[in-house]
């Protein structure tokens, strides 16, 4: 049954599992299984983390932007890829016959689309004129700023394509993401703390052997 298990899931997502177990079946479902748990239990700060960014620069686009649409600030509109971005967004909502507003555009926008605000190319236009007072706990540099949300983002997206994390340093993971969380409001760090099962998961990795990855 575990062969066809792993065939199931396939020879070469397993590969990576069997080599940190040294090809012990049992061992690799087990790893695999218990990265399935870490995985999931890192969607909940992290979505306390994007929805929280995201608010916090909006509000402070809208600013920049008044009296238009926070998505109408010349700076979105002229850069390629966040203009692109935003009409992509605009264009599902018109599909899906959905309003558009400041909260339906919003949602729309990936993480890496808010990550991708605090670029270097938009330090004069947008962080420096207003979008640093989004993170008014922050008192660093834009670029340790943005790598420690890179970070973040990078994984995150391992996690949504289903992607081996057992080898990350997890605990650092879980402190940057609090830390990051901590800049924009100290309340929502410590309501994402309560009752968090995390430390307690990552404790039990079935294969110690991880990796200092994190910032």
């Amino acid at each position: 049954m575990l062969t066809e298990v792993c065939d199931a899931i396939s020879p070469a997502r397993m590969a990576t599992y069997l080599r940190a177990t040294e090809g012990d079946v049992t061992k690799a479902l087990s790893l695999y299984r218990w990265n399935q748990d870490i995985a999931g239990s890192f969607l909940r700060p992290l979505c306390n983390l994007e929805v929280t960014l995201r608010n916090s620069l909006v509000d402070q686009l809208e600013v920049l932007a008044s009296p238009h649409e926070w998505w109408e600030h010349p700076t979105l509109r002229q850069d390629s890829k966040l203009s692109a971005r935003t009409a992509e967004g605009i264009s599902r909502l018109q599909f899906e016959r959905r309003p558009l507003t400041r909260d339906t555009l919003v949602a729309e926008m990936s993480f890496g689309f808010w990550v991708g605000l605090l670029n270097s190319q938009f330090d004069v236009e947008l962080w420096r004129r207003g979008l640093h007072r989004a993170f008014p706990h922050f008192h660093g540099p834009r670029g340790t700023l943005r790598s420690e949300l890179k970070f973040v983002l990078h994984l995150r997206n391992r996690i949504g394509h289903h992607e081996p994390i057992y080898h990350r340093h997890l605990a650092a993971d879980h402190i940057t993401i609090h830390k990051l969380l901590g800049y924009l409001s100290p309340e929502m760090r410590g309501w994402s703390l309560t009752q968090d099962p995390l430390p307690v998961l990552i404790g039990g990795n079935p294969v110690p052997r991880q990796r200092i990855a994190t910032p």
